[in-house]
């Protein structure tokens, strides 16, 4: 089962994530995108739907992050200033 999970390398998922977001617009609808890159490619529909999710999971995660210590930062520069003024 472990050789199944290892057969693509991080660099082709990537590779093949990123081809579904540049020509997503080339298609009717995200499915079609990426059964058609799936079929180029050589990996299931499915397998490449998965990556885009986990990717999307990813990013949002990293974004959630840095919106977080966008506050912190925020609150941080506030408490400065108000120790400045006082």
């Amino acid at each position: 089962m472990s050789a199944a999970r290892n057969k693509f390398s991080p660099e082709f998922r990537d590779r093949a994530v990123r081809m579904v977001e540049e020509h997503r617009g080339d298609y009717p609808s995200e499915w079609a995108a990426m059964s058609s890159i799936a079929a180029k490619v050589g990996c299931t529909t499915e397998t490449l739907r998965r990556w885009c999710r986990e990717e999307a999971s990813r990013r949002n995660v990293n974004i959630i992050s840095l919106i977080h210590s966008g506050w912190i930062f925020l609150i941080f520069v506030l408490g400065l200033s108000k120790l400045r003024t006082q």
